[in-house]
């Protein structure tokens, strides 16, 4: 059986408002969020324990285990509920996912034409996401039957970028709009 839950936190901050230059306008905000994905299985199988069980319970490892319980795992119903206990195993993953972004912008009217305000926006942004999955003890040591091992793993990366936006109308109803968007990824250029 497995359960998963998320856990989400998000914080905004920004101020926004006029140049007090024709109809420029500023929005600049900073933004926080993690979110952190619980995966929990219940009622799987420890691959240790099961070997032990199916061997008889040898006295060596009953010396470090006295739980342990014979398994007969031939046929339907011949586990009984001390040897079904006794190879029971949970496990609990955990994933978690972080980003930071800084962001400001300008927009406003350029000029007039006959057909409108040309209007333009540029900006810059930095973002930083960090994800990290970290297994359940029992998943890294490759003890869940029908699991392979599984080890932790985390990376980091960050951008930055500009853009440019324009829009140019034509006639009624009809405009062009332009953009570009340069970025620079901490992890390809």
């Amino acid at each position: 059986v497995q359960e998963r839950s998320s856990k989400l936190q998000q914080a905004n901050f920004g101020f926004r408002g006029n140049l007090g230059i024709r109809d420029f306008a500023y929005d600049t905000y900073f933004s926080y969020g993690r979110t952190e994905f619980t995966s929990l299985t219940t009622n799987d199988v420890s691959r240790s324990r099961l070997e032990a069980g199916v061997n008889g319970c040898p006295p060596e490892y009953v010396r470090f285990v006295p739980t342990c319980a014979p398994v007969n795992a031939f046929g339907a119903g011949n586990i009984s509920p001390a040897a079904a206990d006794f190879v029971r195993l949970n496990f609990s993953d955990l994933a978690t996912f972080e980003r930071h972004l800084i962001s400001a912008a300008i927009n406003g009217s350029l000029f007039s034409i006959r057909a409108g305000d040309v209007g333009f926006a540029l900006g810059v942004e930095w973002r930083e996401d960090f994800s990290e999955f970290t297994p359940d003890q029992n998943k890294k040591s490759g003890e869940i039957l029908g699991f392979n091992a599984a080890q932790p793993v985390s990376g980091q990366f960050d951008v930055k970028e500009i853009f440019g936006e324009a829009i140019v109308p034509l006639a009624r109803d009809l405009s062009l709009e332009l953009g570009a968007r340069l970025s620079d990824y901490s992890t390809v250029g």
